[in-house]
C-alpha cells in the first residue's frame, strides 16, 4: 500500500533521479529514468526490485514500511561526529567480519539486457567488465541483470558501471551498538576504525 512507502524515501530518491547528467555526444539526461509495463498479477516486492535496479538502488522492508533509496555515493553520517571505534561496541555481544565476499556473490563481469523504446522488446547491452578484477581472482565471475524499466542504454551502462563498482568491494561486518544506533537508517553510510582490520578505517553501508 502508498501509506507503508514513507513519503521523505520518495522524494529522495526522485530528486536523486532527476540529477541531469551529462552525454558524451552533448547535451543531458535524467540519472534515472523508469518506463515500463506492470501486471496485476505481480508481487509487488518483485516490481519494487526492478524499480530499484533501474536506479541503482536498494528497496528494503524495514518492519513493514518498503524503503527504496536510489544509488548515489553517499556521506558517512558519523551518528557520533567521527569514525565508530571497537570501544563503540557492546562488549558483550559477538563481532563477525567476514573480509572477502562470498564465492556466489563475486561478479567483475556483467551481462545484461535494457529494453527499446522502439519495439519495447529485450535489448542487449554491450558486456561489462572489470578487468582489475579478472586478473585478481584468476577469472570472469558473470552475473545477468535484465533492467526492465530501462529503455536508455548509456542509463544501463552507467548503472552496470556501478554494479561493478559495488562488487568489488570486500568485506562485511555484523556487529551490535547501543539503542543510540536506532538513528541509523537503512543505506546510510558509515565508517568504523578497527582492529579487525589493523587499525584501517572502512566505509560500510547499513
Amino acid at each position: 500500500a502508498a501509506e507503508d512507502v514513507p513519503e521523505a524515501y520518495i522524494e529522495e530518491a526522485a530528486d536523486l533521479c532527476d540529477v541531469a547528467m551529462a552525454l558524451g555526444a552533448g547535451g543531458t539526461h535524467a540519472k534515472y529514468t523508469a518506463n515500463g509495463v506492470i501486471n496485476s498479477n505481480e508481487q509487488p516486492s518483485a516490481v519494487l526490485g526492478d524499480f530499484a535496479m533501474a536506479m541503482g538502488g536498494m528497496h528494503i522492508d524495514a518492519g513493514g514500511e518498503v524503503i527504496l533509496r536510489a544509488g548515489e555515493a553517499r556521506t558517512p553520517v558519523h551518528l557520533l561526529g567521527r569514525a565508530l571505534v571497537d570501544g563503540d561496541l557492546l562488549s558483550d555481544a559477538d563481532v563477525n567480519w567476514e573480509p572477502d565476499r562470498p564465492g556466489d556473490e563475486l561478479c567483475n563481469t556483467i551481462h545484461s539486457s535494457c529494453v527499446s523504446p522502439v519495439t519495447w522488446r529485450e535489448q542487449t547491452l554491450p558486456i561489462r567488465k572489470n578487468d582489475a578484477s579478472i586478473a585478481d581472482l584468476g577469472g570472469r565471475f558473470p552475473k545477468n541483470r535484465s533492467y526492465r524499466f530501462v529503455t536508455d542504454p548509456v542509463q544501463g551502462q552507467r548503472l552496470n558501471k556501478m554494479a561493478l563498482a559495488e562488487a568489488s568491494y570486500q568485506g562485511r561486518m555484523q556487529l551490535s551498538l547501543g539503542l543510540w544506533a536506532l538513528a541509523y537508517e537503512p543505506g546510510d553510510w558509515e565508517q568504523i576504525t578497527s582492529a579487525y582490520f589493523q587499525g584501517a578505517t572502512k566505509t560500510f553501508w547499513i
